[in-house]
């Protein structure tokens, strides 16, 4: 939910029962509708939000609306639903319409654009971003999405300014993330290097962070800082496969086999234990085959449907336990 949704809903929470509810065109052309009728839809609508009945919470809408139509708030708060719901089409009319009426309500371009994206149309969701940016140029969210589908769109040079636009305002590891990729896409490894530095600074637990760090110092021909990396890598994650294998590689692609194969030395976690038969069989191999008469007499046993896409064969059988 964006700031001006919220703050809409504390207005409707705090609205006494008979406050007048009038749109932005109220004064000029007078209610459409009583005061009560708005008032006990807005209710209906925030609470079955809560509740999480949004089909309901959005009916309430459109009743606001078919009273009202010049409601931007509305509009945008049905848009926020519709999204939820998986209507992605509805809810770009809904934000469309919110923009008409209010052009500079910064939070309602931004979620068109949000929409826009998610359809996959990403030359739109552009303008909308830029948008919501002309109306609140420190619109933190906005800068960091719209990097992304400029990244997208092969815009390296635009991503990486949006990026570092929205870094200058909020320090977030995940922008740093982001403007670490556009930078290294871009061939600027020094500058992905810093990037991720400062991603894994901000997150020190987060391994995508380390790892894309590890991968830079690799491109960068720089074994010893990369080998560093993944040892402080480990220092806060000893259990990271991840960051073992990567330590391995740079070894090995440093010459120092040895060391690598310390730590890929598979003797070394693998155990072979011998089992005895248990009592009442004479050999390991007579107790196996009592287990597999044991299993494929199962009764939770059955051939997959045929319109499995992954087990189906009439001569198989599997359980879903």
């Amino acid at each position: 939910m964006s700031r001006k949704e919220r703050r809409y809903e504390k207005r409707l929470e705090a609205r006494k029962p008979h406050a007048p509810v009038r749109s932005p065109s109220a004064t000029k052309t007078g209610p459409v509708a009583s005061s009560p009728d708005i008032q006990g839809l807005q209710q209906q609508a925030m609470t079955a939000y809560r509740s999480g009945q949004l089909r309901p919470a959005l009916d309430a809408c459109r009743a606001i609306l078919a009273l009202h139509p010049n409601r931007p708030d509305v509009l945008s708060f049905a848009g926020m639903i519709a999204t939820q719901l998986g209507r992605p089409e509805d809810a770009i009319g809904y934000y469309r319409d919110a923009v008409a009426l209010k052009p500079d309500f910064a939070e309602a371009h931004y979620n068109l654009a949000v929409a826009l994206q998610r359809l996959g149309r990403l030359a739109d969701a552009v303008t909308a971003y830029r948008s919501a940016l002309l109306q609140k140029p420190e619109f933190v969210a906005a800068h960091h999405n719209l990097g992304n589908v400029l990244r997208d769109l092969g815009d390296l040079e635009g991503a990486i300014e949006c990026f570092g636009k929205a870094l200058s305002l909020r320090a977030a590891a995940e922008t740093a993330l982001n403007l670490g990729a556009a930078l290294q896409a871009d061939r600027k490894l020094g500058d992905a290097i810093g990037a991720y530095r400062q991603a894994v600074t901000l997150k020190p637990g987060w391994p995508a962070a380390h790892s894309h760090l590890v991968h830079a110092l690799m491109e960068c021909r720089d074994p010893r800082a990369a080998i560093a990396a993944c040892e402080s890598w480990l220092a806060m994650d000893p259990a990271s496969v991840e960051a073992q294998a990567l330590k391995a590689i740079v070894l090995n692609e440093g010459g120092d086999e040895k060391a690598a194969r310390v730590i890929l030395d598979f003797d070394r976690f693998v155990q072979v234990v011998d089992f005895e038969a248990p009592p009442g069989y004479a050999s390991l191999a007579d107790f196996n085959a009592a287990l597999v008469r044991v299993v494929e007499s199962h009764p939770t046993l059955k051939v997959p449907p045929a319109d499995d896409p992954t087990y189906h064969h009439p001569a198989l059988q599997i359980t879903e336990e």
